[in-house]
C-alpha cells in the first residue's frame, strides 16, 4: 500500500476535500441544468403535473410535459414544498443522494469484510468524491447522481443474489434497477445489464423472474402521470419529436457498431483522462488477480458499458458516472494487491488526484453570484408583476411566482434542433412578439453561447433601441429591455 495511505496524511488529504467541498457549496455555480428542472418541479407541486413555460412553443411543453425525467422530478418538487423554492435546495437533492451512495459503498465494503477493510471503503470514498465529475455533480440537480446511488445499491443486492442464489434479494435488486429509470432514462442501462449479466452468467430461472418483476415494479413511478390512452399518445408525439430521439439513426447496425465508439467517453476532459488512464491501467496490470475479487464487478461493468455506448444518443462526460463506482473498487482494490515497489500504479495516481483536485479548486475559484439577488435586481427595473418576461432560465430564481416567464434560449433552441434555420435578430424579436412579451431579461449567469452569438454586434447600451424594444438597464452582465409603450409609438409616426 502506499506510503500516503498508511500515514497521517490521508487523513489530511481526506479533510482537506471535505473542507474544499463545503467551501464550494455556497456560491456554486449554477448548472444550466438546475432551473431547467426545478422549474418543471415548480409547476408538479403547484398545479400537480408536469409543463414548462421556460419551453414555451416547443412541443406543446407549456401546456402539458409528459417527457421529462419523472422520479427526479417529482424529488424536486417534494423538496421545493418541504424547504422552498431556491438554487441551493435543488442542489441539495444531488448532494442528499450522493450521501445515499456512501451508505451504499460503505455497507458493499462490510459486507466483505474477510476481504477488504474500512480503510479501503476510506480510500475508495476520497478517490470517488475527489474526481472531479463526482466534486461536480453532487451539487447540481441533475439525476445522474441518483442514478448512481441506486444503481450501487441495486448492485449491492444483485451480488448478494447471485453469491446466495437468494431470489427475494434479486426482487430488492430488480426493484431498485428499476426505479433509475424514472429517474433518467438512461438509467435503463443498469437493469437492460442486469438482466444480460443472468442470461449470460447465471441462469437461474427464480433470479430472472424476481429480477423482471422487480424491474417493472421499479418503472411503474415513470408512468404516474399517463393516465390515458390519449396521453399515452401525447408521451409517445413528444418523446419521438424530441430533437434527441428524433435525430437518432433507425438502423440496427447503428446500435451494435456504435459501443465501438465508447472509449471516447473515458477521454473527454483532462480530469476524466487522468482517471480513466489509472483505472484501465490497474485493470490490464491486475486483470487476473481482480478476477479473484471483483469477476461479478467487472463483467457488470463491461456490459454495463456496452449497454450505454448502444443506447445513449451523446458521449456526455456525465454518463461516467454510473461507471465510476465499479472503476473505483479496481483501484482500490489494485491498490491493495500491487507490490510493494510498483512504480506505475502510484504515479498515475498521483497524477489523477493532482489533475482532479486541481480542477475541484477551479470550481470553487469559479464561484457564482447570487442568482436570486440578480432576478431581483431585473425585477426591479421591471417595475411591475404578472407581466409577460422573456428571460434567461436563472430568471425562475424566485421570480416564479411574480411573471409568466418564457425561456429567452427558445428561439436559438428551435433553429439549433428543429427548423435548422441560422438565427437572425429580426427573427429573434418576431418570435417576443409572437408571445406578447413586455419584457425581456438577459443575464450572462445563465446566457446561452448561441444567445451571446447572436447579440455580439448588437448595441445594449442603456437607451438604445433594438426593433420595438428599448433597453432600459445594463449593468453587471444583466440587461432588460422594454417594449415601446402605444404612446412611443405614436409620437414616432
Amino acid at each position: 500500500m502506499l506510503i500516503w495511505l498508511k500515514r497521517n496524511y490521508f487523513c489530511v488529504g481526506f479533510g482537506a476535500l471535505l473542507f474544499l467541498f463545503a467551501l464550494s457549496l455556497p456560491n456554486r455555480a449554477l448548472n444550466i441544468d438546475d432551473p431547467w428542472l426545478a422549474e418543471t418541479s415548480y409547476w408538479v407541486a403547484k398545479v400537480g403535473y408536469a409543463r414548462s413555460t421556460l419551453l414555451w412553443g416547443i412541443n406543446n411543453y407549456e401546456i402539458l410535459d409528459l417527457n421529462y425525467h419523472k422520479l427526479w422530478v417529482l424529488i424536486g418538487a417534494l423538496f421545493w414544498k418541504t424547504f422552498g423554492f431556491t438554487v441551493t435546495v435543488f442542489k441539495s437533492v444531488g448532494l442528499l443522494f450522493f450521501f445515499i451512495f456512501l451508505v451504499g459503498f460503505y455497507y458493499y465494503f462490510r459486507d466483505r469484510e474477510k476481504e477488504y477493510s474500512l480503510r479501503d471503503f476510506w480510500i475508495g470514498a476520497f478517490l470517488i468524491w475527489s474526481t472531479n465529475l463526482v466534486f461536480n455533480y453532487s451539487f447540481v440537480f441533475r439525476p445522474e447522481i441518483g442514478i448512481m446511488a441506486v444503481g450501487f445499491w441495486g448492485f449491492f443486492f444483485f451480488r448478494k443474489s447471485i453469491l446466495q442464489s437468494n431470489w427475494k434479494k434479486m426482487l430488492v435488486a430488480g426493484l431498485l434497477f428499476g426505479l433509475c429509470v424514472p429517474l433518467h432514462i438512461k438509467g435503463s442501462v443498469y437493469p437492460m445489464t442486469a438482466g444480460l449479466f443472468l442470461l449470460l452468467f447465471h441462469r437461474h430461472l427464480k433470479s430472472i423472474l424476481a429480477l423482471g418483476i422487480g424491474v417493472v415494479a421499479g418503472i411503474l413511478p415513470y408512468f404516474w402521470d399517463i393516465t390515458s390512452i390519449e396521453r399515452l399518445q401525447f408521451w409517445y408525439k413528444q418523446f419521438s419529436n424530441n430533437p434527441v430521439v428524433h435525430s437518432m439513426p433507425k438502423t440496427i447496425w447503428y446500435y451494435i457498431l456504435k459501443p465501438l465508439q465508447e472509449h471516447k467517453r473515458f477521454f473527454h476532459q483532462e480530469h476524466e483522462i487522468a482517471f480513466s488512464l489509472l483505472f484501465f491501467v490497474c485493470l490490464l496490470i491486475f486483470y487476473k488477480p481482480l478476477k479473484k475479487y471483483l469477476d461479478i464487478e467487472v463483467k457488470f461493468l463491461f456490459l454495463t458499458v456496452i449497454g450505454m455506448g448502444a443506447t445513449s444518443h451523446s458521449m456526455t462526460d456525465k454518463s461516467l458516472l454510473l461507471y465510476y463506482p465499479f472503476m473505483v473498487l479496481v483501484v482500490v482494490t489494485a491498490l491493495k494487491i500491487m507490490p510493494v515497489k510498483s512504480r506505475t500504479i502510484p504515479i498515475l495516481l498521483a497524477l489523477s488526484l493532482l489533475v482532479n483536485m486541481a480542477m475541484n479548486i477551479r470550481l470553487v475559484l469559479k464561484s457564482d453570484r447570487n442568482v436570486a439577488q440578480r432576478s431581483a435586481i431585473a425585477a426591479a427595473q421591471i417595475g411591475k408583476k404578472n407581466v409577460k418576461v422573456m428571460a434567461d432560465i436563472s430568471f425562475i430564481f424566485n421570480e416564479m411566482d411574480n411573471y409568466e416567464i418564457y425561456g429567452a434560449q427558445n428561439y436559438t433552441f428551435t433553429c439549433a434542433f428543429y427548423t435548422g434555420e441560422i438565427p437572425t435578430i429580426d427573427r429573434y424579436f418576431e418570435y417576443a412578439k409572437k408571445f406578447g412579451v413586455e419584457f425581456i431579461v438577459f443575464d450572462t449567469v445563465s446566457m446561452s453561447g448561441e444567445e451571446e452569438e447572436l447579440f455580439k454586434n448588437v448595441d445594449l447600451s442603456v437607451g438604445k433601441e433594438v426593433k420595438n424594444f428599448r433597453v432600459k438597464y445594463n449593468y453587471d452582465g444583466i440587461t432588460v429591455l422594454e417594449k415601446f409603450k402605444e404612446l412611443d409609438l405614436a409620437e414616432k409616426s
